[in-house]
């Protein structure tokens, strides 16, 4: 079965449909990780009650001259989390 990993930032309404499409069998895929920018984001509460690993990947902020390079440095956290 392919397992996938989810990133959220709040309250975690589309990883709670995967989660519930998975219990039901329609899902064709298990949720493995959970990943979040927001470490008070409710969604990793609803991947650790069901036994998901999870991690918090901060977006730093960056002035506008450095946002972009900031945000790839973090795709690249986020990937190798995966």
């Amino acid at each position: 079965m392919m397992r996938i990993a989810v990133f959220l930032s709040g309250s975690g309404t589309n990883l709670q449909a995967l989660l519930d499409a998975q219990e039901a069998g329609t899902l064709g895929a298990e949720v493995a990780l959970v990943l979040a920018d927001r470490a008070d984001a409710y969604g990793l509460q609803r991947a650790l009650a069901r036994g998901i690993a999870c991690a918090h990947v901060p977006l730093p902020k960056a002035p506008a001259p450095e946002r972009a390079a900031v945000r790839a440095a973090w795709e690249t956290r986020l990937l190798s989390a995966c």
